[in-house]
């Protein structure tokens, strides 16, 4: 529990990393949903 206390008082502590993580979160969801957008096109 210490170190998600941590976490939550410095946030700006890895900026690079929350917003890599952001990215890739982004680029994940993306890619799923063209994914299922291009595989319904297929079936259509």
């Amino acid at each position: 529990m210490s170190r998600v206390e941590q976490r939550g008082e410095r946030p700006e502590e890895h900026p690079v990393g929350t917003l890599f993580l952001t990215l890739l979160m982004l680029i994940v969801i993306v890619g799923i949903w063209l994914t299922v957008y291009f595989d319904m096109l297929g079936r259509g």
